[in-house]
């Protein structure tokens, strides 16, 4: 045999074994339940864009795809809950955007189209606490 053949099977044997594996995505755990794609279909009529947090235990499910200061026209979003796969909060905002600010707060952002002087402490959008669903402002005194 020739020296190179031994590394060339070798590397051959490599190749094949890791172009066999692929990720496998499952549907849902239980034939019953819904998966997450299917849940956005059912809220957007279309998959969605899924931006999970730190922790992975909660993922934000928006209708467009976001990018940082471009406002989406109509967005529309919904919170799941992984652990206990349900949706736990649903919301649409007009002219604005939705991120994950920290692992347990989305920080939604609302553009106005005109602008004008506004109160003291006045926010435009609104901080989620995901673990209490509690709003707050965005803007603290």
């Amino acid at each position: 045999m020739n020296k190179l053949t031994i590394p060339f099977i070798l590397l051959n044997i490599f190749v094949i074994a890791c172009s066999a594996s692929k990720k496998i995505e499952v549907e849902s755990k239980n034939p019953g339940e819904k998966s997450l794609d299917s849940i956005a279909i059912e809220i957007f009529n279309s998959k969605g864009f899924q931006y999970k947090n730190i922790n992975q235990n909660y993922i934000l499910v928006t209708n467009k795809k976001q990018k940082k200061n471009s406002p989406v026209p109509t967005l529309k979003f919904f919170i799941y809950n992984v652990a206990n796969e349900t949706v736990i909060f649903e919301d649409t905002i007009f002219n604005g955007n939705v991120f994950w600010k920290d692992d347990k707060t989305v920080e939604v952002i609302v553009y106005p189209e005109m602008v004008m002087k506004q109160p003291s402490g006045f926010s435009i959008g609104y901080l989620l606490n995901v673990e209490t669903l509690e709003k707050s402002s965005r803007i603290k005194n």
